[in-house]
């Protein structure tokens, strides 16, 4: 044994060094400062375990994200870890270079016997590789001021329809016209996946668009929801477009928000502790998101909220897959990142969470009311960068009285069935 030793010892630094890896990668995500910081504990705590591996933190808010990473992936230069939205995951994939590697093949790393195959086929995988980990499970719902519901009357306690929206909202305008019922984040994150692609989906009863590349929904039926989300902003039930379009994504800076002049907002569980923080804890609550009034599915949307992908440039994909399978699989990993990406979709973390009391028990709420109906998984022909950007400027154009709804439904039609037709070549 000491011969051994004087070897080891001889040989140099270089065996202990192998001994504790020597491993420098990067990671990057978006968010808001609750999330940093948690990000931030977790690689510390990460590093601190495993001597050797350094983890540098890419990190800022979502506006200009994806267009850096898509720059990023493509030439080459991206972080080895990326945090993704599904939504995403066509898009990335019809790229002609091969961005994410499949990681099905570290499934002796990451234990996926914690997540609901369902997700993971439907919300992760494309084309018969899983590109990403899901982080967390969003919900989605209203999150309320229970003082300005109060004031006004208004019950909380009831299923909204769209239709009740308005007849609520202008109970409200007419109590006070510089008070909203509603406030929607005109974002194409927020509106086309809980407005858009929901009330198609209660009107009709299938998603308006099919993965085969086809419309599925008829111009009356597109015509029909431009005209209730025109009505919608025309009576005064949901803030002004105007008011609301330099906070999308971050509503909770909406000063009416701040200043109580708002009932509710409407978004993913994922951006609940912002929210309530601005406004409050003493005075916030959740409803269920509005749903079609007689509609044919009656569903909450859900989402991944987010997804952990590895660059295929990358040089330490398995030891990114362990930090991977660390953050979303231990119980350290769990209690430091508790619900910043919303409830954990790892069912080992969100028992550490839930046993713990480390989560929020609004977000807990909204998550699991939303599971117990949730949407089925929307087709990812409709999240494609282009159709969403299409869909989200016709909609601007009718709320600002640009077009008709009915010359809005021809324009995403013509436009859309372009579009699918490049897609499908």
């Amino acid at each position: 044994a000491m011969i051994g030793m004087l070897t080891a010892a001889a040989i140099g630094s270089s065996a202990s060094a192998e001994a504790e890896k020597d491993v420098t990668m990067r990671f990057s995500w978006w968010g808001a400062d609750i999330r940093h910081e948690a990000t931030l504990a977790a690689i510390e705590a990460y590093e601190e375990e495993n001597p050797g591996v350094q983890i540098e933190a890419e990190y800022q808010g979502f506006e200009g994200y994806q267009q850096k990473m898509m720059t990023q992936l493509a030439g080459g230069t991206a972080p080895d870890l990326v945090q993704i939205d599904n939504v995403w995951l066509m898009d990335l994939s019809s790229q002609q270079k091969v961005l994410f590697d499949d990681l099905n093949n570290y499934t002796d790393i990451i234990d996926l016997s914690y997540f609901d195959p369902q997700i993971i086929e439907s919300y992760c995988s494309y084309d018969g590789k899983l590109l990403g980990i899901p982080l967390g499970t969003n919900g989605s719902g209203i999150m309320i001021n229970t003082e300005f519901m109060e004031k006004f009357g208004i019950p909380t306690d009831e299923q909204l329809t769209w239709d009740s929206v308005i007849e609520y909202g202008k109970k409200v305008q007419e109590q006070d016209s510089d008070s909203y019922l509603l406030g929607i984040d005109p974002s194409s994150e927020s509106i086309i996946p809980l407005f858009w692609e929901p009330y198609l989906l209660g009107l009709t009863g299938e998603y308006w668009v099919s993965d085969e590349f086809e419309i599925i929904a008829t111009a009356e039926d597109m015509q029909s929801t431009l005209s209730m989300l025109k009505e919608l902003y025309d009576s005064g039930a949901v803030v002004p477009m105007g008011e609301t379009i330099s906070f999308a994504t971050k509503m909770e800076q909406l000063p009416k928000w701040v200043n109580g002049e708002i009932g509710g907002l409407m978004d993913w569980s994922g951006r609940l502790p912002a929210i309530k923080s601005a406004l409050g804890e003493e005075k916030f609550s959740t409803m269920n998101v509005p749903i079609v009034a007689d509609g044919k599915v009656d569903s909450y949307p859900t989402k991944p909220s987010l997804l952990l992908a590895i660059s295929n440039d990358s040089e330490n994909k398995e030891e990114a897959a362990r930090f991977i399978n660390w953050m979303v699989n231990t119980e350290e990993g769990a209690s430091i990142l508790k619900d910043v990406r919303s409830i954990p979709a790892s069912t080992l973390a969100r028992e550490v969470i839930s046993e713990g009391d480390m989560g929020d028990p609004d977000v807990l709420a909204m998550v699991n009311n939303t599971l117990e109906n949730p949407s089925p998984a929307p087709p990812y022909v409709g999240r494609n960068a282009e159709i969403v950007s299409i869909v989200s400027e016709v909609m601007q154009k009718v709320v600002y009285d640009q077009t008709t709804p009915e010359k809005g439904a021809e324009e995403i039609i013509t436009r859309v069935q372009n579009k699918l037709d490049s897609l499908n070549k």
